[in-house]
């Protein structure tokens, strides 16, 4: 159930040409519950837990799918730990095509599993690179953002909505950059305040989106107003221009989230890997068993000896 937070006397940073006045009212609630939120704290053993289960559909030879995967990350303080990635069974997203795709279901479908890849310290980290050090100051980062100082990407308030979602989707970022994100977001022209609504697994949160006419798509992120937690995203049909043959308002990419704090690894997960990758977090892969990669840094690598991959 969720949880409604109400907060007085909040002003909005959106100036002339941002966010609509009730999304920009909405953004200043959420950076304000964003910035009362404790920080992750990680005892020695703990790690993040993120799961995120999405379907963002292919196309193969013309037929377009449902391709629905599941992402489990693992990431402890010192950013080792194991990220599990399973693809689940496609389908059809146009039943009529059962007979001219049914090849292009049969190679889908042999991608169907799971691999996993364990990290060495130092060389798994959430979100975009450095986030821990992107400035608290809404102004100045959006000038960051809008710059593409955080992420590659071309320009426009689209693409400034997808990197605020970038920051907050399966990430560790702090409270106060959580608020800044908000904040930046309110100030975003053509983001919309959906108001009340659910996300494909149930959950109900508070949805902002954009529209981008040059995709025939609409952009959506899910809050939850009592955490400022993201919790699910999608797409929609806005036009033709979107290639769906589907209605507008049609879901046509989705994905949910969810986050907590755990003791531990799945059982039989590499531990203790080493070299530590450096600045950055540049690392070398190497096979570790069947559907196990395994990264550390530059450097001779722990022997894995008897250790069996992850389940």
């Amino acid at each position: 159930v969720l949880a409604t937070v109400v907060v007085v006397g909040v002003v909005s940073t959106s100036g002339p040409g941002g966010a609509d006045p009730a999304a920009a009212a909405a953004l200043g609630r959420l950076a304000v519950v964003a910035a009362a939120q404790p920080p992750f704290a990680l005892r020695a053993g703990q790690y993040l837990y993120v799961r995120s289960s999405s379907d963002y559909g292919g196309s193969y030879d013309s037929c377009q799918l449902h391709t629905p995967d599941r992402t489990e990350i693992w990431v402890s303080a010192n950013e080792s730990g194991l990220q599990r990635d399973t693809i689940l069974t496609p389908s059809l997203f146009y039943s009529g095509q059962a007979g001219e795709c049914a090849h292009a279901l049969r190679a889908a479908r042999s991608t169907v599993g799971t691999g996993a890849t364990a990290f060495a310290p130092g060389c798994l980290s959430l979100g975009p690179p450095d986030l821990a050090r992107l400035p608290t100051n809404p102004a100045a980062l959006r000038a960051k953002l809008v710059a593409r100082k955080i992420e590659g990407g071309p320009p426009g308030p689209v693409e400034d909505f997808i990197q605020v979602g970038d920051a907050l989707r399966e990430t560790d970022a702090p409270p106060a950059l959580r608020a800044a994100l908000y904040r930046v977001a309110s100030t975003l022209p053509g983001v919309e305040l959906l108001g009340h609504v659910r996300d494909r697994s149930g959950r109900e949160g508070l949805g902002l989106a954009i529209d981008d006419p040059a995709r025939g798509e609409r952009d959506e992120l899910i809050f939850d107003s009592a955490t400022a937690a993201l919790l699910a995203e999608q797409q929609t049909v806005l036009s033709a221009r979107s290639g769906y043959r589907a209605p507008r308002g049609t879901v046509i990419g989705w994905a949910v989230y969810r986050s907590a704090i755990v003791d531990a690894l799945p059982a039989g997960t590499p531990t203790h890997l080493q070299p530590a990758c450096g600045k950055g977090g540049a690392g070398s892969a190497r096979r570790g068993g069947p559907r196990l990669t395994i990264v550390t840094g530059a450097g001779a690598p722990t022997p894995l000896g008897g250790v069996r991959p992850a389940p």
